[in-house]
């Protein structure tokens, strides 16, 4: 998680619409994955694994896209 969050720090501010599409997603899918993450143990937390781990792939997804839209990749 801390990786994907450094990575999308080091990316810069995009014009297109796309990539600040893509930078909300990942922001947003890393919030609410760890919204999950962070919840008091109970017997819900084990419940909240999973889709606390699917919004950590939506981020990991969102930070790919970002890459392929970064000029200094290519």
């Amino acid at each position: 998680m801390r990786k994907t969050l450094a990575d999308s720090l080091e990316l810069p501010p995009y014009p297109d619409p796309y990539g600040e599409e893509s930078l909300r997603g990942l922001l947003t899918s890393f919030a609410e994955g760890n919204r999950l993450v962070c919840v008091p143990e109970d017997e819900r937390a084990d419940e909240l694994q999973l889709p606390a781990a699917l919004w950590h792939m939506r981020a990991t997804e969102a930070l790919a896209e970002l890459r392929k839209l970064d000029p200094a990749a290519d």
